[in-house]
């Protein structure tokens, strides 16, 4: 089962339209790409043409799974930053019934977290057999 970041990453579950904006230099690239490729199957015959086309697929492939892959290491990141970010805040802590604030805080992110999981994977198997 496909986890919800891989799902957003490959744009399976769609928040709203992506648009791209991309620059003179991306676009003069994409431009120079294009006419090599060009040349490279012109100097080809018809089983080279093929062959490139699988390579071509191939590329593509790999550039999809590397996509979903950056997507969902720099999402969880963020989670860290985030995790991180509210440690911090916790770390002010004062002495309440033998426990400090910031263990009580932590125990209950982890109990929240942990409920949030179970509640996403739910979720997760609903969607996953409607889309099958």
């Amino acid at each position: 089962m496909k986890s919800i970041l891989e799902l957003f990453a490959q744009d399976e579950i769609k928040v709203d339209t992506r648009d791209f904006n991309y620059t003179t230099d991306y676009l003069d690239k994409f431009k120079k790409r294009q006419i090599l490729e060009e040349k490279i199957i012109d100097k080809l015959g018809e089983d080279g043409k093929e062959l490139f086309d699988e390579y071509d697929d191939m590329i593509a492939q790999l550039q999809s799974d590397i996509r979903v892959e950056e997507f969902v290491y720099g999402y969880q990141i963020g989670a860290l930053m985030m995790i991180d970010t509210y440690s911090f805040l916790d770390s002010f802590e004062t002495e309440k019934n033998g426990m400090t604030e910031k263990r009580s805080n932590i125990i209950a992110k982890r109990d929240i977290m942990q409920a949030v999981k179970k509640e996403v994977q739910k979720l997760m198997k609903e969607y996953t057999a409607k889309v099958e």
